[in-house]
């Protein structure tokens, strides 16, 4: 039969598509391709994007992922819904203050 039922039924109803995420000759690649892509691989980012990313030597999508400023808006974002008004301390272990 080729394909082992086992096999087949760890990999069915499993697929990732980032096609709305890259640029459509990426489309194929690896995530470890993608990752050390130049920045314009990621749809929506066209030469004058690159350019000003390229003005803060970001120059792959790996480099993009890394940016300390990426990071801590990703973070604002993900923590924003579970903030509690007026429940952060100054003095708190857990303080963003000095990233913004």
């Amino acid at each position: 039969f080729g394909v082992s039922a086992q096999k087949k039924a760890r990999t069915e109803g499993y697929a990732l598509n980032i096609n709305a995420a890259v640029d459509k000759e990426w489309e194929a690649k690896s995530f470890r391709e993608i990752a050390a892509a130049p920045v314009e691989a990621l749809q929506g980012i066209g030469p004058k994007g690159k350019e000003q990313l390229e003005k803060l030597k970001i120059t792959t999508v790996k480099d993009l992922a890394d940016w300390k400023y990426f990071k801590v808006a990703q973070a604002i974002a993900i923590l924003a819904p579970k903030e509690t008004a007026g429940q952060r301390h100054a003095d708190t272990q857990l303080n963003i203050n000095k990233a913004t």
